[in-house]
C-alpha cells in the first residue's frame, strides 16, 4: 500500500492537521478536524444502508512521565550550561577592562610621577643642589677630605724638616756657609759610630785661646796617629766667623761624655783667657745654631753648655756670664723666628 493510500485509509485529512505551537514540549498530538465525508449511494442492486461517518476526535495521546522527566532535564541541563557560558563570558569580559582599566591606571600614575619629578627637578636651588650631592657623595668627599689632609701634613713636615737653611745649601745638606772638612775614620776623633735621637745641642770652646778653626780640624785629625786623646767636634767656628764641618752629623763625636749619643757638638775659637767670642764668631754660632734647631725640631731650651753636663767651666766666658749666656739664646730664637719667615 502507497503512502498515499495509507493516508487515505486512516480517514484522517493530515493536510487539515493543526497542532498547538504554544506547547514548547510538543506533549499534545494533533487534533484531527473534524470531517464529513460525501454520501455515496450504494448501487442499486445491493441498496446498503446509508452510512454516516460521526464526527470523532482524537484524544491527546499523553507521553510517559520519565520521558517528559528526562526531556525537562536536559533542557535545564543546557540552559544552565548556558547561563554558566554567558557568566564566563561576563566575567572575562570584567577582568579585561579591569586590566585595561589598572594598565590605565598606572601610565597615568607614571606620566604624573614624572610631571612632579621635572616640577621638583625645576624648583631645585643650587643650595639643595649642592646638599643633595654632598649627601649622595658623602663617602668619596670623606676620602678626598683625608686624602688632602694628609697631603698637607706630609708636605708640612718634610717642609719642617728641609726648611732653614736648606734652600741654601751644599752637597751633604749643610748651609752653604759650612766648609766640609771630615776627619779620617779613627777610634781617637771620629769613630764612626751612628748617633741616637739628637735632643740637644752643645756648645764647647777651645783649648787653646787665638787657635783658628783650621788648625782645630787639624788637630782632631792628628789624634788618629798620636793617641794622644779622644776628641773632636761636629763643627769648629774659627776667629773670623769661619765654619768647618769635621765630624758628619749622624755620626758620634768625642765632644760631650755622656752626651755624645744624642747632642751635636759645636766648639768656638776665642782670642784670650776671658773666652769672649768675637762679633764675627758669635753671628755664625747664632745662625748655625738657630739651623740646627729647626733641622731637628728642637727649641732654645735644648741647646746646652757643656758646663750644664760636666760642671766644666766651658765655655768660659758664658759660664762666668749668665746674662750673656740668656742673651745668646734670646737671639737663637729670634734668628729662627726670622728664618721660618724668610
Amino acid at each position: 500500500m502507497s503512502e498515499q493510500d495509507n493516508r487515505k485509509g486512516s480517514g484522517v485529512n493530515y493536510d487539515d492537521l493543526v497542532f498547538d505551537w504554544s506547547n514548547p514540549s510538543m506533549t499534545t498530538r494533533p487534533v484531527r478536524r473534524r470531517t464529513e465525508e460525501p454520501e455515496q449511494t450504494a448501487p442499486a442492486e445491493t441498496a446498503p444502508a446509508e452510512v454516516r461517518l460521526e464526527e470523532t476526535v482524537e484524544e491527546p495521546v499523553q507521553i510517559p512521565e520519565e520521558e517528559e522527566t528526562a526531556g525537562e532535564e536536559k533542557r535545564t541541563g543546557a540552559s544552565a550550561r548556558n547561563r554558566w557560558e554567558e557568566i564566563r563570558r561576563k566575567t572575562a569580559a570584567r577582568k579585561t577592562a579591569g586590566n585595561h582599566k589598572s594598565a590605565g591606571a598606572s601610565s597615568a600614575a607614571e606620566r604624573l610621577e614624572r610631571i612632579s619629578r621635572k616640577k621638583k627637578a625645576s624648583q631645585v636651588t643650587p643650595v639643595s643642589r649642592a646638599v643633595s650631592f654632598i649627601r649622595s657623595h658623602l663617602r668619596i668627599l670623606a676620602i678626598v677630605l683625608l686624602a688632602v689632609v694628609v697631603l698637607i701634613g706630609g708636605t708640612m713636615l718634610v717642609r719642617q724638616l728641609l726648611k732653614g737653611g736648606r734652600r741654601n745649601v751644599n752637597a751633604d745638606g749643610l748651609p752653604d756657609y759650612v766648609q766640609e772638612q771630615y776627619l779620617t775614620i779613627n777610634s781617637y776623633s771620629r769613630p764612626g759610630i751612628a748617633t741616637d735621637t739628637i735632643r740637644g745641642i752643645v756648645i764647647h770652646n777651645t783649648a787653646v785661646p787665638g787657635r783658628t778653626a783650621q788648625e782645630s780640624r787639624d788637630y782632631f785629625e792628628g789624634l788618629s796617629a798620636s793617641h794622644e786623646t779622644r776628641a773632636s767636634s761636629n763643627f769648629i767656628i774659627g776667629i773670623e766667623g769661619e765654619v768647618i764641618a769635621a765630624v758628619p752629623l749622624g755620626e758620634v763625636a768625642y765632644a760631650s761624655n755622656n752626651r755624645n749619643m744624642d747632642t751635636i757638638s759645636i766648639e768656638c775659637c776665642h782670642s784670650d783667657e776671658e773666652g769672649k767670642f768675637t762679633d764675627e764668631t758669635y753671628a755664625s754660632l747664632v745662625k748655625l745654631t738657630a739651623w740646627l734647631c729647626e733641622q731637628y725640631g728642637l727649641s732654645e731650651e735644648a741647646v746646652i753648655r757643656h758646663y750644664d753636663i760636666t760642671r766644666k767651666m766651658c765655655p768660659r766666658y758664658y759660664v762666668e756670664h749668665e746674662d750673656a749666656w740668656k742673651t745668646f739664646l734670646t737671639d737663637v730664637k729670634n734668628a729662627g723666628t726670622e728664618e721660618e719667615e724668610s
